[in-house]
């Protein structure tokens, strides 16, 4: 089957064999460059400001931009920028890709997807300042040392969320792959390049005219033969398992000296199972993966929120859910026939045989005593309350996590298992954990809320020094709140995870090395001159609209410097 594939800078088909994946075009236009830049390079001052920015070193350089390592002069602070390449020959589709991707970007606000700053021009190059991530791509890091299977799980487990957080707002990435996922120095994961990225709902109905955008080798069937209009969210599922197969096995789950010929495989052939290419890959990794990787969408996780339950099943020890493909899936309408063909017959011969012999019916005299009322009937015990009908099996899960107790005391004794009762945990708890003087780090503990707020304050009854911070549980934006009738009045924040340091006149939050996992947020928090003495922490659970749930125990200890 021939297909055509996409310049990597125009997106004009082109041979699946063209050299760097680039048109005639653009190799033309890559040559002239780097053929005057070569030869002016003597005669050209190097490029040490762009507008408000420093450019300290050249960090990565692709077909359509560079990305340099900077310091942002107003805020004396680390960013990366990315800017077009300089010149006049950046043609009006790479513009519009490129600005696309900024704002894409800059919509999704996720401790572990790069923040975008701020979009411009300056002297007629395009670009865009975004989070600065200190360390390797996945890829990188994945060539520098064999990583553990629980390792591997553990990475794809948090871009499998993150990726969820991007769906629910209704972006595809379609270029997931691990030089596309940068790695921090505590070992978080940052997905940026969001420059094939579109909306789940828009031009789903236009076809792409057989060309292919994206990598190939980590591409599903569905985009490698150029029908966009059949891209959903189990298009990033398929780039996800990829990632865990190469992390796992060293390798891409298909590879050839072409990308035609990597094109053909992805259509035609099946990847091999991780654990022939590596013996310490468990079976149910190994079935998660591949399960990614059917060439069928309906095959896969049909969410990334999926994808992310079974790997933390895995991890945990719990048996992993492998889909059947047998004879019923395929023929599943004549079986459906079949099956209720059998239904009808049974049910149509069982009421006969009850209509037959209905015996007749007696009057029996009552043995009730005069004056007494009837005995009523034992309450049947109520159905658990159903999960919703569309979501991931984590909301599911959740749903019947959240039965009122009273449904289950209303059931009659005999119908409930005789268990001993479990205490109630702490819905909501906050600990100064780890650090001393001025810098602490506080954890908070949490069941079930949309967003936590802690109160840190003067432990006096006379004090009225606050300082209040809000966090997102689902998507890790922190805010730090200093309240009118307590100070100025300043409102900052920014994402557990980034580069950003809010603070106020009383204390700051070291976001970069901020935390967010299950259940739990690890908040460093950074006391200033003047703010020290006995200090009282309590924390309560939000819901969405920001209402306080439930209080934990108020905490006391001394600031000092």
């Amino acid at each position: 089957m021939a297909t055509s594939v996409q310049c990597e800078n125009c997106s004009a088909p082109v041979a699946g064999d063209a050299p760097s994946g680039l048109c005639p075009n653009c190799l033309l236009r890559m040559a002239i460059e780097h053929g005057a830049s070569r030869a002016l390079a003597p005669f050209l001052p190097k490029l040490n400001y762009f507008g408000d920015y420093e450019l300290l070193e050249e960090i990565a350089r692709g077909g359509m931009g560079v990305v340099y390592r900077a310091r942002q002069v107003s805020l004396d602070r680390t960013v990366g920028v990315k800017m077009m390449r300089p010149g006049l020959l950046a043609s009006e589709a790479e513009i519009v890709r490129f600005r696309s991707e900024a704002r894409t970007a800059a919509g999704l606000q996720h401790p572990n997807i790069v923040a975008i700053h701020e979009v411009g021009q300056f002297d007629g190059l395009h670009y865009f300042s975004m989070d600065f991530v200190e360390g390797p791509s996945l890829a990188a890091l994945v060539r520098e040392r064999p990583l553990s299977p629980p390792e591997c799980a553990r990475y794809v487990r948090v871009l499998a969320e993150t990726v969820q957080y991007a769906h629910a707002r209704g972006v595809l990435h379609r270029d997931l792959k691990p030089s596309n996922v940068l790695v921090d120095a505590a070992g978080r994961p940052h997905i940026t390049d969001f420059g094939l990225a579109r909306h789940l709902e828009k031009d789903m109905e236009v076809p792409s005219g057989g060309s292919v955008v994206g990598t190939p080798a980590y591409m599903p069937p569905e985009q490698a033969s150029g029908r966009d209009d059949r891209l959903g969210a189990t298009a990033d599922v398929y780039s996800l398992g990829a990632i865990l197969y190469e992390l796992l096995t060293g390798q891409p789950p298909f590879r050839a000296a072409s990308q035609a010929e990597t094109v053909r495989m992805v259509l035609e052939e099946k990847a091999a199972p991780p654990r022939s290419l590596n013996p310490a890959v468990t079976a149910g990794l190994e079935a998660i993966c591949l399960r990614c990787l059917e060439k069928d969408p309906a095959n896969r996780y049909q969410t990334a929120g999926d994808l992310a339950v079974a790997l933390e099943d895995a991890a945990s020890g719990d048996p992993v859910a492998v889909p059947v493909r047998n004879w019923f899936a395929r023929y599943k309408w004549l079986a459906f026939a079949f099956t209720t063909g059998v239904a009808c017959f049974t049910t149509i011969a069982i009421l006969s045989s009850v209509t037959n012999r209905r015996p007749a019916v007696v009057e029996r005299p009552s043995t009730t005593v005069p004056g007494a009322s009837a005995p009523r009937p034992s309450p049947a015990p109520p159905s658990p309350a159903p999960a919703a009908a569309s979501g991931t099996a984590q909301e599911a899960r959740s749903v019947a996590a959240r039965i009122p107790p009273a449904t289950v005391a209303s059931a009659p004794a005999a119908a409930l298992p005789s268990v001993a009762p479990t205490p109630p945990s702490p819905g909501v708890s906050v600990t100064p954990d780890s650090g001393s003087g001025s810098s602490q780090i506080f954890v908070i503990r949490y069941n079930d809320a949309q967003q936590i707020e802690v109160d840190i304050h003067d432990a006096a009854a006379t004090g009225n020094r606050h300082c209040d911070i809000v966090v997102d549980t689902a998507t890790g934006q922190a805010r730090l709140q200093f309240f009118a009738d307590r100070g100025p009045g300043i409102r900052v924040e920014g994402a557990l995870g980034s580069l950003t340091r809010p603070d106020n006149s009383v204390c700051a939050m070291d976001l970069a090395k901020g935390l967010l996992s299950h259940g739990e947020i690890s908040l460093p928090v950074i006391f200033k001159p003047g703010f020290e003495g006995e200090k009282e922490v309590e924390a309560w659970r939000l819901n969405a609209a920001g209402l306080r749930l439930e209080k934990s125990a108020p905490r006391r200890w001394n600031v000092t410097r």
